[in-house]
């Protein structure tokens, strides 16, 4: 099992700058946030798991929520999803063409 000590010391061992945190939000659909990796500390990751610690109810509630999203996903609307992000991708990578004459 990794610890936090691990995590912080792979992020200055390898000059990692940034760290996307993913996460499940209470109604279930998966969030994340990116911050600078200086940010990550032992404490920061105490704190982050502090309130799951203390709250059995805040755990379960989370802990439905996200197999209650899980149960939605079946393969065609992921991959629906993801031919949805390429398409913008492409889109957006022509109108820069068009904008830069590249």
């Amino acid at each position: 099992m990794t610890s936090a000590a691990d995590v912080i010391k792979t992020i200055k061992d390898k000059d990692i700058r940034f760290v996307d945190l993913r996460f499940t939000d209470p109604r279930g659909k998966m969030q994340h946030v990116t911050m600078e990796a200086a940010l990550m500390d032992e404490g920061a990751f105490a704190d982050a798991l502090e309130a799951y610690a203390r709250d059995p109810e805040l755990r379960r509630r989370h802990g439905e929520a996200g197999l209650a999203y899980a149960q939605t996903m079946d393969w065609d609307r992921i991959n629906s999803a993801v031919v949805r992000v390429y398409l913008r991708v492409i889109e957006k990578r022509a109108r820069l063409a068009r904008m830069t004459g590249r």
